[in-house]
């Protein structure tokens, strides 16, 4: 049979490669399972033994039936030809056969009166891996001592010249619960590696980090290699960990919680009834965040935060101006999204104020009590070592009471903050950029008359946060 060309082969096992992540996304988790028993030969089925005493007849050729033995005191019958069928069952007291060679099925001594067994199918089994221990890293996740375990699993055999860096896993966390990080380095010419439905080599040499969600107490995890010719090798990578360590887990991030200080600059405009404000100021401004989530497997959480502007560095206006806003929000995890990556969609409610203290002369300046809702979609990525990259965008319209519904008076916002371990703390970095526009109706604070203002306030802010 002529087999197709290199390229092609090549391209389909890759379509195999596509079906067989496609049906395990599907397929529910494996639970643990007891240890593996030695298996049987490729590609054959286990034989029954013969009685005891009793003498083997030769075994068949290859490819072809096995013969049944003749009658007691008559001489053993030549093998078939091969495609020949098998001769007709001995008569009681018989010797059992000898099993087939690899390839072929064994009989089974037929029972007086019956009809010949029929062939048993034959099963494939791959042969057991030894099970490496690793000692997990002692800090806020494990005590000194805690283990778990990490197993290569053939499927049916290990992809050659994968090396894993089973010694130096890591388990980390991030706001959706903990990972294992394991180091790999493969280097075979020509080979093709896929790792979390992605291509992460072609040229057959590449080093990079495999991140597994710990979501139980058994996680499996596969990865491919592509032949150039088409060939495909599967290795199964297993994450055992007790039971006990998940519950712990889970009441650890059941609340995550940060307070930080930040250095904010601000312009500040506000134009009408001849009291116009220009201002710039720089300010330090101190923020609280709370974040909940029930269970690490859970996808929503819920949560909100609290800034107020603590001490006016400098400021082109007198008085200076003080802020203080208040989010509340829910959100979800946005599912079909893979490890590292991570996206959530949150809602809320969100309310702003200004205090401003009065002028010699009794005039202020600045909005007070404004309130609406907002919508803060946030994706965040996973990096190594403890280590999230996250990004946010806010949306929120405002006004006084329930003036929010003119969606020009809005606040928008987006921002960037780096999260890390430094001497087994969690801390973070942010950076946060805001626009507020409003077109407001405001009292004069002396004479009672209505004015309409126009305000827009721009602010940047950079801060540190320390998070448990």
């Amino acid at each position: 049979m002529r087999l197709p060309p290199p390229k092609m082969r090549f391209a389909i096992a890759w379509v195999i490669v596509a079906f067989s992540l496609s049906a395990e996304s599907r397929a529910q988790p494996a639970q643990r399972t007891a240890e593996p028993t030695k298996p049987a030969a490729v590609g054959t089925a286990a034989t029954k033994p013969a009685a005891v005493g009793t003498p083997a007849t030769k075994p068949a050729a290859v490819g072809t039936a096995a013969t049944k033995p003749a009658a007691v005191g008559t001489p053993a019958t030549k093998p078939a030809a091969v495609g020949t069928p098998a001769t007709k069952p001995a008569a009681v007291g018989t010797a059992a056969t000898k099993p087939a060679a690899v390839g072929t099925a064994a009989t089974k001594p037929a029972a007086v009166g019956t009809a010949p067994a029929k062939p048993a199918v034959p099963v494939a089994t791959p042969s057991p891996v030894p099970r490496p221990a690793v000692t997990a890293p002692t800090g806020p996740l494990h005590a000194s001592g805690d283990k778990i375990e990490i197993l290569r699993v053939a499927n049916p055999k290990l992809v050659a010249n994968l090396v894993l860096d089973i010694k130096d896993a890591q388990v980390i966390e991030d706001f959706t619960g903990y990972f294992l990080e394991l180091r790999a380095h493969f280097n075979r010419p020509d080979w093709s590696l896929l790792w979390n439905g992605k291509i992460v080599s072609l040229n057959g040499k590449v080093d990079l980090v495999l991140s597994i969600p710990i979501k139980s107490d058994r996680t499996e995890a596969k990865i491919y290699a592509v032949g150039p010719s088409g060939e495909i090798e599967i290795e199964k990578i297993v994450v055992l960990l007790p039971v006990r360590y998940l519950k712990k887990f889970t009441e650890n991030k059941a609340w995550s919680l940060a307070v930080g200080l930040s250095y904010t600059i601000l312009s500040y405009e506000e134009i009408g009834a001849g009291n116009d404000v220009d201002q710039n100021q720089s300010s330090l401004t101190a923020k609280v965040s709370a974040i909940h989530r029930t269970d690490i497997k859970s996808a929503f959480s819920y949560g909100g935060s609290l800034y107020i502007s603590l001490l006016a560095l400098s400021s082109s206006e007198t008085p200076s101006a003080r802020f203080i806003g208040v989010n509340g929000r829910l959100g979800y995890d946005v599912p079909g999204i893979k490890q590292p990556w991570r996206v959530s969609a949150l809602v809320g409610f969100y309310y702003t104020t200004m205090l401003v203290p009065l002028r010699v002369d009794g005039s202020s300046y600045g909005f007070r009590n404004l309130m609406g809702p907002q919508i803060y979609p946030v994706v965040t990525r996973t990096l190594r070592n403890n280590q999230t990259l996250s990004g946010y965008f806010k949306f929120s319209p405002v006004g006084q009471g329930i003036g929010w519904k003119n969606l020009g008076n809005r606040e928008i916002a987006f921002g960037l903050s780096w999260k890390f371990s430094l001497k087994k703390k969690l801390w973070s970095v942010a950076l946060d950029i805001a626009n507020l526009h409003l077109g407001l109706n405001l009292t004069d604070t002396l004479t009672g008359e209505i004015y309409p203002v126009s305000i827009n306030s721009n602010s940047v802010s950079l801060g540190f946060s320390y998070h448990w």
